[in-house]
């Protein structure tokens, strides 16, 4: 009784002991077993170290409510708190919801008419992930097509004005590879601009050997049928 298990061991310690992640634990397109070794530097005391956290948190991700903090870090409200209150100049607003969003005071604004140009994102991206209300990027109606219920994965999606607006698969051979655009909401038939030539970039980046590439875009039908191509935007 109370003994711990050989094979959790190392999951105790991993919570107790300061750790760095040692790479690589991959390479591009392989993944292998990670590895850590014990820190041995000094730790900041609190609320320092939190504000370090909340810090980091909002360059990636702000603006943001704590909520959204907390979501992302697991800590406590009020450490978050506390933390916010050591940091020298947090920029604070309301939205139009009337919820408190904090920022770095010298993080960029954008205005009400800045371009917002067109994005894939990967599979489990981290400006996915990384807010309570999710609905900041991913619209309700879209959910169930980007969030898979069976196992909570989350599919690479791409965005137009900052929203999700479909989802994207990649498949490539030496002499063939295709990236598969599903839009979500619009006509397969008319992209919004500036989404061909991103799918083009990308495909470009994950299948730089591959002798053709094409883009391709789905369309919906009947469930009974499920999904065909619909049309083949770009080859080279």
């Amino acid at each position: 009784m109370g003994a711990v298990g050989e094979a959790d061991l190392l999951n105790y310690a991993r919570m107790l002991v300061p750790f760095l992640h040692v790479p690589p634990s991959g390479l591009w397109r392989r993944h292998g077993k990670f590895a850590v070794v014990a820190y041995t530097g000094g730790l900041p005391a609190e609320p320092t170290a939190t504000a370090l956290v909340v810090r980091r948190y909002l360059a990636a991700f702000g603006p943001a409510t704590r909520e959204d903090i907390a979501h992302f870090t697991s800590f406590r409200l009020r450490d978050i708190d506390a933390g916010l209150a050591s940091l020298e100049e947090v920029r604070r607003c309301t939205d139009e919801r009337g919820r408190e969003l904090l920022d770095l005071s010298r993080a960029p604004m954008p205005m009400p008419d800045t371009a917002i140009p067109v994005r894939l994102l990967a599979r489990w991206d981290a400006a996915m992930l990384s807010h309570r209300d999710r609905t900041r990027i991913l619209p309700t109606a879209h959910e169930s097509h980007v969030i898979k219920r069976s196992n909570g994965d989350f599919l690479p999606t791409y965005l137009v004005d900052g929203l999700v607006a479909g989802t994207w698969s990649y498949t490539a051979t030496s002499a063939h590879a295709v990236l598969t655009l599903r839009p979500l909401g619009h006509d397969p038939r008319c992209l919004p601009a500036g989404l061909e030539s991103e799918a083009v970039r990308m495909l470009r980046f994950r299948a730089p050997d591959s002798g053709q590439r094409c883009i391709e875009i789905a369309e919906s039908v009947p469930a009974h049928i499920g999904e065909r191509v619909a049309d083949h935007k770009y080859a080279g």
